[in-house]
């Protein structure tokens, strides 16, 4: 395991979970190795996030709730996508997870594919009718969800969860144009669309409304979308 200039990370602690039904455990070495014993079966790899460190532990486990993913196609340790790893038979051998440090230190969960190189946060939050923050509530019947989809071909790009507190925040490959689907996500799990967010309005259910978004070298911040109605009001689109 490195960091994204591919110094090693020692003290991570990395599991590995399914195949078997049992979880596994390591820290990585001095050099930022690992080695983990499972049966044969299908593994995806997490890694523990801190809740405290030491000179000596620089990184305590921390894995339901908060841990990280891995995806083998990118070597990126945060990543929206993981990796299934098949172990049938012999040694799996050759993985390289790259992560960015300061993600493994954080006391608050990092969005999915955050640090990731050729990504930049796109973030903001979410008002209801009269302006008030959109918050939801621990047992809320509807949530939302925000997907990130190309504005030049439509194709889906990333997704991010509207937080407790109405905000965002989503990774999203810089050089990308995108606009922002307002989906909503009720009792029966499934997230539809409601809208699109649109400057000036905040939303708008004609998606040729919907505001472009370039995606540079910095982060964009500060996007507000202000919901014409109460959640529960909102209907799914067609």
């Amino acid at each position: 395991m490195v960091d994204l200039d591919g110094n090693p990370l020692r003290g991570v602690p990395v599991g590995a979970f399914g195949g078997s039904g049992k979880d596994f455990y390591r820290d990585t070495e001095d050099d930022g190795s690992f080695a983990i014993a499972v049966p044969d079966g299908q593994y995806s790899i997490f890694l523990g996030r801190s809740v405290g460190a030491t000179a000596d532990r620089p990184y305590v486990s921390v894995f339901w709730g908060g841990s990280l993913g891995y995806n083998r196609a990118t070597e990126y340790g945060n990543a929206c996508t993981l990796t299934a790893i098949s172990v049938e038979g012999a040694d799996v051998n050759g993985i390289v997870i790259r992560i960015a440090p300061e993600l493994l230190t954080r006391t608050d969960n990092p969005m999915c594919n955050e640090g990731q190189p050729g990504r930049r946060m796109l973030m903001g939050d979410v008002r209801g009718p009269d302006g008030e923050p959109q918050i939801r509530s621990a047992g809320a019947q509807y949530h939302l969800l925000i997907w990130v989809e190309s504005a030049r071909t439509g194709d889906y790009l990333a997704d991010g969860e509207v937080g407790s507190d109405g905000t965002f925040a989503i990774a999203v490959p810089t050089g990308s144009r995108v606009v922002l689907d307002i989906a909503k996500i009720g009792p029966d799990y499934f997230g539809r669309r409601i809208g699109w967010y649109r400057t000036g309005t905040g939303f708008t259910t004609i998606r040729s409304q919907a505001t472009a978004i370039d995606i540079g070298e910095s982060d964009v911040t500060g996007i507000v979308i202000q919901l014409p109605a109460a959640l529960a009001d909102l209907v799914w689109l067609e």
